[in-house]
């Protein structure tokens, strides 16, 4: 991630933290490589749902991963959407 200097009182730096920001929304500026946590024991499951989104082809907008994550954690709009468009 880049290092801007900017301070509010004097009001400098603001331009070129907004080039900044634009530069990582793009892809531009950022992580060279992906940043992933591993959660161990449920680690399977984490891949075993992307699975189920790659095939039903659903939330293609969001990271597979995110999607596998709040399903894990209960998000009743990702399961209901699952539950309705991918039941096997």
């Amino acid at each position: 991630m880049p290092i801007v200097q900017i301070s509010a009182l004097k009001r400098t730096g603001l331009g070129e933290l907004l080039d900044r920001l634009v530069d990582v929304a793009e892809g531009r500026l950022g992580r060279e490589e992906e940043f992933m946590v591993d959660y161990g024991p449920i680690e399977h499951y984490i891949i075993e749902i992307e699975d189920i989104l790659e095939k039903c082809r659903l939330f293609e907008k969001y990271p597979r991963r995110w999607v596998s994550l709040r399903i894990l954690e209960g998000d009743i709009y990702f399961i209901k959407e699952v539950e309705e468009k991918c039941s096997e």
